[in-house]
This record gives C-alpha cells, structure tokens and sequence, in this order.
C-alpha cells in the first residue's frame, strides 16, 4: 500500500509589475517557504489580497 506524507510546503506569488519599453508585461515574484503543512488552499488564497 502507498502512503503520501506531505513533509514541507512552499508559496509562489508571480505579480504583474508593469511594462517595459517595448509593451511586454513584466513580473515579479515572491517565494515563502515553509508554509504550514495544515495551511488550506482557501487560506492561502485569501493571503493574495495582503498584495
């Protein structure tokens, strides 16, 4: 039988930052690692709102 153990997580943002000089968009992005194991998606989601 296989078993999933979920050891660490991590949260990618990737932002829009504007334009450059020819019109294409640019990005950013904002890594946190070790986000709580128990952290749902929901909760996660509702973080976006901070940016």
């Amino acid at each position: 039988m296989a078993e999933q153990v979920l050891t660490g997580t991590s949260l990618r943002l990737i932002l829009e930052a504007g334009v450059d000089q020819f019109g294409e968009m640019k990005y950013k992005s904002k890594n946190y690692n070790n986000i709580k194991t128990s952290a749902t998606p929901d909760a996660l989601f509702e973080l976006r709102t901070l940016f």
